[in-house]
């Protein structure tokens, strides 16, 4: 046999699933699989020594204890599956059951309810329960729940780290399937956001979205939409010294959802409609985004300006023109501010060293239109997303 039959990809090796049964063990249909295991086998995804291996991380779904087995045709000499454990048991740090028989026991006698309090719940299109758990480092049982739940954000996570659970500033908010199973409730993890409050001069806090997942069974449902809903009226209920809420490095899939979110927010406020738009001044309508609704400047001019593409007039050429405008003025914001750098720079620099820092003007407007047309798109998306949300959002 070739040395590249026993090279396979790690995303396609490894097998996921909530298990609630012991019936799922045997069902096919319920795996799911990592966006990415750079950070578990290394950055080319890659495991070496095996033909044809299957690794089978399967979490009991409500508390999330994890078993850990491996299939596979043959192995190079050397090589052994002990190996590939420590790999996973380095980010794992807790006890896994590698023993399939021992899983199946646990998940037939042991039934876990939720950790922290109650504070949504709501139904799906397929009308099925989902409930909304606050938790804190201060939660009886959770550190060790999320230990458990923290491991899949380094699947499906980019450079995801674990938090300090040491720390009080972090505050939890977990999203629980509820479901029947006979006469019995039973809960499933659907997902969760860590958010952490930041201290802001003079005696407000700051909270920060840190990681938001929802897993990729529950995925497509806009049950991130409801977690993050019911995280801002938390904290707008709870705590009376916000500043604003800011968002760690959003992925562009996540600022959809917060953008979607916050004009929501907005408009259940009333805080913008087409007359405001008209009446109202751009800085005094972000400012009472940032007052009432606590959005952030960058992340209210940005509502701001979806909101306005909202209510104008497309088919209006001076409106359109009037908008493209204010659009193109605030995207070129960073070229400007390059260019006063490089003028501040030129008396120590050869001609060649400004060359290379100047776009020409021919280059900049191609950017800016192409910039201008992506930003449409994006926009356009969220306008239309918000017309499917339900006014109980």
């Amino acid at each position: 046999m070739a040395d590249s039959d026993f090279v396979v990809d790690g995303n396609h090796a490894v097998e996921f699933k909530l298990v609630k049964t012991g019936n799922d063990l045997h069902d096919n249909s319920l795996i799911f699989r990592p966006q990415m295991c750079h950070q578990i086998f290394g950055d080319d995804e890659s495991i070496y020594g095996f033909k044809n291996l299957t690794i089978k991380l399967y979490y009991k779904a409500d508390s999330l204890q994890v078993y850990c087995g491996f299939d596979y045709e043959a192995k190079l000499p050397g090589i052994e599956v002990s190996d590939l454990m420590r790999k996973v048991k380095t980010h794992y740090e807790f006890d896994i059951i590698e023993n399939l028989q021992d899983f199946e026991i646990l998940v037939n006698t042991e039934k876990v309810s939720p950790y922290g309090s109650l504070i949504g719940e709501f139904q799906d299109h397929e009308m099925k329960l989902y409930e909304i758990y606050y938790c804190t480092n201060s939660t009886p049982s959770f550190i060790n729940f999320h230990q458990r739940l923290q491991t899949f954000l380094l699947w499906f996570i980019d450079a995801a780290s674990y938090v300090d659970m040491d720390d009080s500033g972090w505050n939890f908010f977990v999203v629980f399937e509820k479901y029947h199973c006979g006469d019995e409730i039973r809960y499933s993890v659907v997902g969760y956001a860590s958010v952490y409050d930041y201290y802001a001069y003079p005696e407000h806090i700051r909270p920060r979205i840190s990681q938001v997942l929802i897993l990729p069974p529950y995925q497509s449902k806009g049950l991130c939409m409801k977690l993050l809903f019911s995280l801002y009226n938390h904290y707008l209920a709870e705590k009376s010294n916000i500043l604003d809420f800011t968002v760690e490095d959003p992925s562009e899939e996540f600022q959809r959802v917060r953008d979607c979110v916050d004009c929501k927010r907005v408009l259940e406020k009333d805080i913008i409609n087409h007359q405001k738009l008209v009446t109202e001044t751009r800085v005094k309508l972000i400012e009472d985004m940032h007052i009432i609704c606590k959005i952030n400047k960058k992340q209210a001019r940005r509502v701001y300006e979806i909101l306005k593409l909202k209510y104008l007039n497309r088919l209006n050429e001076q409106e359109f023109t009037n908008y493209r405008v204010e659009i193109k003025r605030r995207l070129n914001q960073p070229y400007q501010k390059q260019m006063k750098l490089v003028s501040k720079c030129k008396s120590g620099m050869t001609l060649q060293e400004v060359h290379d820092n100047i776009i020409s003007d021919e280059d900049r407007k191609a950017r800016l239109d192409l910039m201008f047309l992506e930003t449409i798109d994006q926009y356009s998306s969220v306008i239309s997303r918000l017309q499917n949300i339900g006014s109980n959002a």
